[in-house]
């Protein structure tokens, strides 16, 4: 008996459904376009196509991976972040709406039209951050900039992101330990560093502890060692009057500019994500 399309998003809507998935059917749906190439409206519209052997086998693996807890995103291989797709992988951390703030907060500063504006993002991970920054902004700046990571799994998929996007010849990714190869001073700089402490890493939910990369959630005792760790170089990267944005953890903003005040920063805003968190915190040299 041949296989349809309608069977297999079935089969797969009861085995989520059985995991307490939300929205399992359109999940189901979401990962079947990925396997057959197709969009979500061409999955709705095509019922009755019929489903190889090797296709429906493929389905399943994935259908199990989520099962495991697997990211949708993670799955798919791509995640959303501000209104643009990137690709991302178990290397690097999955997008966060959240993490759009920082992209909010930077379109809201105040730059200096007539110069060349360079942007350094630590830990740049699967590149969202400064890949959207420079989309956002370079119609109205000549502006490019520089990515760094620990990992080179993180670079590789950053440089792809980097090519979907046409930015070669903007953006420039580097392995580094924080600022360890960097040689020159920047108009801004962003991060969103490890902030999870590491007694708390055991109680993330299993979609995060399992598949995003440690070094990117494990932010050492009360989650605060990364921001240390930048706070005490930073200064030495810095352009005159550049800004530095940060993204935060959850009721860590006071500690944080305590931080950052004391190697001689002044803070210059603190922004709620939509959850009315405090998400970012950006200091002015």
């Amino acid at each position: 008996m041949k296989t349809t399309l309608k069977d297999l998003l079935k089969v797969g809507t009861k085995f989520l459904s059985s995991k307490q998935v939300d929205r399992p059917r359109n999940e189901s749906t979401l990962i079947l376009s990925k396997i057959l190439d197709l969009d979500y409206l061409e999955i709705l519209l095509n019922p009755n196509r019929i489903i190889s052997n090797k296709e429906k086998n493929n389905f399943l693996k994935k259908i199990f991976q989520r099962l495991s807890s697997k990211p949708i995103s993670k799955i798919r291989g791509y995640k959303e972040f501000y209104s643009r797709k990137f690709y991302v992988n178990c290397d690097v951390l999955d997008p966060r709406p959240e993490s759009e703030t920082i992209v909010d907060v930077v379109k809201g500063i105040k730059f200096d039209k007539n110069k060349n504006l360079r942007v350094l993002d630590l830990g740049t991970g699967s590149g969202c951050l400064l890949i959207s920054i420079i989309m956002e902004l370079k119609d109205f700046f000549d502006i490019s900039g520089v990515g760094v990571d620990i990992s080179y799994q993180a670079i590789d998929l950053a440089k792809k992101n980097i090519s979907k996007f046409n930015l070669q010849k903007k953006l420039e990714i580097k392995h580094s330990n924080w600022f360890s190869n960097i040689y020159e001073e920047f108009d801004l700089i962003i991060s969103n560093p490890p902030y999870i402490d590491t007694k708390k890493i055991d109680s993330l939910d299993d979609d995060v502890r399992m598949f995003d990369p440690m070094v990117s959630l494990d932010g050492g005792i009360a989650g605060l060692k990364s921001y240390k760790d930048i706070s005490c170089q930073a200064m030495n990267f810095m352009c005159k009057s550049s800004y530095i944005c940060l993204e935060l953890g959850l009721d860590q903003k006071r500690f944080v500019e305590s931080i950052f005040v004391r190697e001689g920063f002044s803070k210059y805003l603190v922004k709620k994500d939509l959850f009315n968190f405090d998400r970012v915190i950006v200091f002015k040299k």
